[in-house]
């Protein structure tokens, strides 16, 4: 699971988690609301555009499941 508390490493991390065809969890907690927004807002339109899944969890965390997820 990935905490950020900032959305630039947070958007490179997940990003190049999910490249990797991983099911990334990210918890928002402890972000502020508006790094929180940005990131999902990014992540839904990376998820879209890969045909992924993105899932809210609880309302702070979500995960993002690739089209074709890694089996490890």
């Amino acid at each position: 699971m990935i905490k950020p508390s900032e959305y630039q490493s947070a958007a490179r991390e997940v990003l190049h988690q999910f490249r990797s065809g991983r099911v990334v969890s990210v918890d928002l907690r402890s972000m502020n609301y508006h790094s929180a927004a940005r990131l999902v807002d990014f992540l839904s339109g990376m998820t879209a555009s890969r045909s992924g899944w993105i899932f809210r969890i609880t309302d702070d965390v979500i995960v993002l499941n690739p089209a074709t997820s890694a089996r490890h």
